[in-house]
Parts: C-alpha cells; structure tokens; sequence
C-alpha cells in the first residue's frame, strides 16, 4: 500500500507544478487560486514561487522515498517530513473547501483530500516500520 500512495502523490504533484507553472504564465487566470484573494501580478508570482518550491522539494522527498533517487534524508527526517506533509495537506483540504473560487472547491478540495488521506497512510507505514 506505501507504494501505491507514494505514486499516487508523486503523480499528483508533478501535475500540480505543471498547474502551478500554467498560472505563473498566465494560461490560468490567478483569480482560481489562493481562495481567489490575490490581488496583484506581484502577489500572484511571490504565492507561485513559494508553491512551486514547495512542491518541487515535495516530489523530490517522495523520489527518495520510492528510491528513484539517492536518499539522505535519515529515518528521523523523513517522519518528520512525512508527518509536515500531512499537516500542509490537512491545512490545504480546509482552506480549499473555504475558498471563494468554485474551482477550489470542486477540484482542489477532494485533490488536497486525497493527498492528506494518501500522505497519512505513508506517516503511518513509516511510523510503523523504524
């Protein structure tokens, strides 16, 4: 099952930077992110900068995980991590099932849900297997 959720959350977040690279060029209007409260370029290139790295630094712990590439992350770290991605997905499901833009709510929502559910199976695998 660890593996089927490490895919799983890899899978969704190499969709997310592409997501996340289509609003910073504009293909996706940035009033269907963030709660639909960013009010500027400005804002939009600062909250999508952080995004993307976030999520980058995400898929490449997940990489480790699965052993695509070298870990050197020690046992400690990755649970920690691991527990760090449950809570931003638990933090995301809210604030998406709190937004003002429909599209959050319908698609971000039960996405975000699912990354929560998905990265709590692997806290727990990992908890469970020190």
């Amino acid at each position: 099952m660890e593996k089927i959720s490490a895919f799983g959350i890899i899978f969704i977040l190499c969709i997310l930077v592409l997501f996340h690279f289509a609003v910073v060029l504009k293909f996706i209007p940035y009033k269907n992110i963030w709660g639909g409260r960013l009010r500027s370029d400005r804002e939009m290139y600062l909250f999508e900068a952080i995004s993307i790295l976030v999520t980058v630094l995400m898929l490449i712990f997940m990489l480790q995980i699965v052993g695509t590439i070298p870990s050197f992350i020690p046992d400690t770290g990755r649970n920690v991590f691991l527990w760090g991605m449950v809570i931003l997905f638990f933090l995301s499901t809210v604030g998406n099932l709190n937004s003002k833009n429909r599209m959050e709510k319908q698609i971000f929502a039960p996405l975000s849900a699912l990354l929560l559910v998905l990265s709590t199976l692997l806290a727990f695998h990992y908890l469970n297997h020190e």
